[in-house]
């Protein structure tokens, strides 16, 4: 094996962690983690029956002494291989770290210098392993879009900044899926929230994503929505979509770091905490009274502007609304004919024959 510096360089440039991207350090290993280091090249025999000898004869040997070598320095790993551009490949490789349970994966390129022709290829095929081929998919329960847009409900707004801190969190663990929004348990003829969830499911597996993660993002526990719209019927239209692998992250229900931030939260709105914690005295007198809800929600919503109903009701005019109702009178209406039609045996059906004259 190769052993100067440029090759111990671009192998530095390869440190990854497969369950996250982040770098490995002998001083971070827990006895319990199984480590994995991954060999990277082309590849490259001439003829198929060359396949079996030019393996053994690049790595079997290097590979195994590696082995011996990390076991004699205190850390116990198993070693792998990923070609490029021929067997084992890579992916393959990847697939088998994954069915040996690996915690730590270090990755190291055995080219000489690094090209973007050898480890810079290596690499890239790597981090679309990793990291986009599988989608992070935020699904929140939709509202009606006229509160949005006419009573200036902050939801929308509110739930986007969410999914942006929850995302960048991710990256600062080195972790960047690729991730959408959509919002789901739409009822009525109304217009809401865009993009729903089920036409999103099926959009992303006209585009070839394989792979979903669902976060249930508006609900902090397990119900119906999360266990029957979420795990079973859009489980069942992912796969229906061409989406081969489906997860959902749970919902956050008792989990200590949650409610030891509700227990944070409750402790921080009440006055005499606020009030100890703040030094300027106007800001002293602006806090909030204990259970007065009326100036707590004004300090929210100054306009105090009233929700729009999801339905109109008698709205007229060509509305989606309207149409329902209009075509709710009409229906109405031909029911109420046919019912006069048989009890009396006169009306326009039977005048053109359709039903047979009373006698």
């Amino acid at each position: 094996m190769l052993a100067d510096k440029s090759l111990r360089h671009s192998s530095q440039l390869g440190a990854l962690v497969a369950s996250g991207s982040q770098e490995v350090s002998t001083t971070a290993l827990s006895g319990n983690e199984k480590i994995g280091v991954l060999l990277l090249n082309l590849g490259g025999p001439e003829t198929l029956d060359d396949v079996q000898p030019f393996l053994f004869n690049l790595f079997a040997d290097p590979a195994e002494e590696l082995r011996k070598a990390l076991c004699d320095k205190n850390v116990p790993a198993k070693v792998y291989v990923g070609m490029r551009y021929w067997h084992p490949f890579t992916e393959e490789a990847i697939e088998q770290i994954k069915r040996d349970g690996i915690a730590k994966l270090v990755v190291l390129p055995l080219y000489p210098q690094f090209s973007i022709s050898t480890s810079g290829s290596s690499l890239r095929l790597l981090e679309s392993i990793f990291s986009a081929h599988v989608m992070v998919f935020f699904s929140a329960h939709g509202v009606p879009l006229a509160y949005v847009e006419e009573a200036g409900d902050p939801y929308k707004a509110e739930m986007e900044e969410c999914v942006d801190l929850i995302m960048e969190e991710l990256e600062k663990r080195r972790i960047n899926n690729a991730y959408t929004l959509a919002y789901q348990s739409r009822v009525g003829p109304v217009e809401w929230l865009r993009p729903y969830t089920d036409e999103t499911i099926i959009e992303l597996g006209r585009k070839g994503v394989k792979s979903l993660l669902a976060v249930p993002i508006s609900f902090v526990s397990e119900h119906i929505e999360t266990l029957e719209e979420i795990d079973v019927e859009y489980k069942e239209l992912a796969l229906e979509s061409g989406i081969e692998k489906w997860g959902r992250v749970p919902a956050l229900g008792c989990e200590p770091t949650f409610i030891s931030d509700l227990a944070d939260a409750v402790i921080e709105s009440l006055p005499y905490v606020g009030a100890m914690a703040v030094s300027n005295l106007e800001a002293r007198q602006s806090l909030v009274p204990l259970g007065s809800v009326e100036e707590l929600l004004a300090a929210y919503d100054s306009q105090r502007r009233e929700l729009p109903p999801p339905v109109v009701v008698w709205e007229w005019g060509w509305t989606k609304s309207a149409e329902t109702w209009n075509g709710r009178a009409a229906m109405l209406a031909v029911f109420v004919l046919l019912v006069l039609e048989v009890t009396t045996g006169e009306g326009f059906l039977h005048q053109w024959g359709i039903l047979p004259l009373s006698r």
